[in-house]
């Protein structure tokens, strides 16, 4: 990329008018041309500052930490990063805005390689992955956030968070990911076209990177899957010209925009006929995302570990205060499962979580359900135990018909 610093020339620098004084012809001469060499090399110096040197990442140098079923490994006398389930992250990188460079190898068995940004440890990060097992599908590349350590991947689907992409088995395909605040472009094979561009759900911050694949269900837990090599950053460059962003849309009628929500619990994902004492008094309002949906994962801590970390649960509540009796359409869109009371009684259960051996992908939409709820004039209390297994903890409603209904978050 050429710098947009200003250069001056030795021939037309005024400053070498310095070199007039009382000597002879040859003497002002040399002065003249050290004068103008010496201005050069301060203008050059000035320019390398305004374009960010490219720092090359070799996986021999100690600014990588390995984990997993993950080695280095000399081929053609270059360091190559070997993965099976495992990862590799670099310590003290602090990248926020700039590009990110690499050469990836997959397979196409079904696995998984990420090119995670921006981590300061491994709960809250940017996080961009490629699924080689479905090359030229719509999902075959996929942007998410990481909230406490879990993926948002059944959230984050669909325009500027999936998209389609061909990714080569058994051939070095470059990949490149460029950081913008709060935008990201994400290129595949060609470094020219972005993929995916994606708006980012984190600010913006000074973190790591980290490479790490794993392998999918069914397959040997061991064994090469991905590799990496040339890694390169590149702090500040932005080598992309970002369109306009669109102006944010406003929330669809009907749509609940803040829910009141309990604490956290370790929860299973079994029907419920009450609202049992696990689940405390909401004690927080959470207001809900642009989309329209309560991103749990990113607000609520979660329960101290244990095996079953993932199994975790919460009350979210809402009143409906209706005008007049009478039946009101409700759509809800859930990750993972969901018993829906109404004026405490159960109307509702639902798991949509994923499910690979059902072929079930656990995406978050509105819509999943479609509930039909019989309210009474005045104030009705809606509440949904909401639980979690993998990929995504969240909650979305909207009531199609909201005339005369006004909804609180208590």
């Amino acid at each position: 990329m050429r710098s947009r610093a200003s250069v001056t020339s030795p021939a037309t620098a005024p400053s070498c008018a310095i070199a007039r004084f009382e000597a002879t012809p040859r003497q002002r001469s040399r002065v003249a041309l050290a004068a103008c060499a010496a201005l050069l090399l301060v203008a050059l110096a000035s320019a390398a500052r305004v374009l960010p040197a490219q720092q090359p990442l070799p996986f021999d140098s100690a600014i990588w930490h390995l984990d997993g079923d993950a080695r280095r490994v000399t081929a053609g006398g270059q360091a190559i990063l070997e993965l099976g389930t495992g990862l590799a992250r670099t310590q003290g990188l602090g990248l926020e805005d700039g590009t990110v460079d690499a050469e990836v190898w997959m397979t196409r068995l079904r696995t998984f390689a990420f090119l995670s940004v921006r981590m300061q440890d491994d709960s809250t990060y940017e996080s961009f992955y490629l699924r080689p097992h479905k090359s030229g599908l719509p999902d075959a590349v996929q942007y998410t956030p990481v909230y406490q350590g879990e993926g948002q991947w059944q959230l984050y689907h669909g325009p500027g968070r999936t998209a389609a992409a061909t990714l080569d088995e058994g051939r070095w395909v470059p990949l490149r990911l460029v950081l913008l605040g709060r935008r990201a472009a994400l290129f595949v094979g060609d470094t020219a076209r972005p993929v995916l561009v994606s708006r980012l759900a984190l600010d913006a911050r000074a973190g790591d990177i980290e490479l790490r694949a794993f392998i999918g269900a069914g397959l040997p837990p061991e064994g090469v899957i991905t590799r990496f090599r040339n890694v390169k950053v590149r702090r500040g460059r932005v080598a992309f010209a970002f369109p306009p962003e669109a102006p944010t849309a406003p929330p669809a009628p009907g749509i609940v925009r803040a829910w009141a929500v309990s604490r956290a619990r370790f929860a299973s994902d079994t029907a419920r006929t009450r609202v049992e004492a696990e689940f405390d008094e909401p004690r927080a309002v959470l207001p809900v995302n642009d989309d329209g949906v309560l991103e749990l994962h990113r607000f609520l801590p979660l329960p101290e570990r244990t095996a079953r970390a993932r199994d975790v649960g919460a009350l979210a509540r809402v009143t409906l205060t209706a005008a007049r009796a009478g039946t009101r359409v409700l759509e809800l869109g859930y990750s993972d499962a969901v018993t829906v009371f109404l004026n405490g009684e159960p109307v509702y259960y639902g798991d949509e979580g994923y499910d690979y051996a059902r072929r079930r992908e656990g995406l978050l939409r509105l819509g999943q359900a479609v509930l039909y709820l019989p309210l009474r004039a005045g104030a009705n209390r809606l509440e949904v135990v909401v639980t979690d297994h993998f990929g995504g903890w969240a909650l979305a409603a909207r009531l199609r018909d909201a005339a005369g209904v006004q909804v609180t978050a208590p």
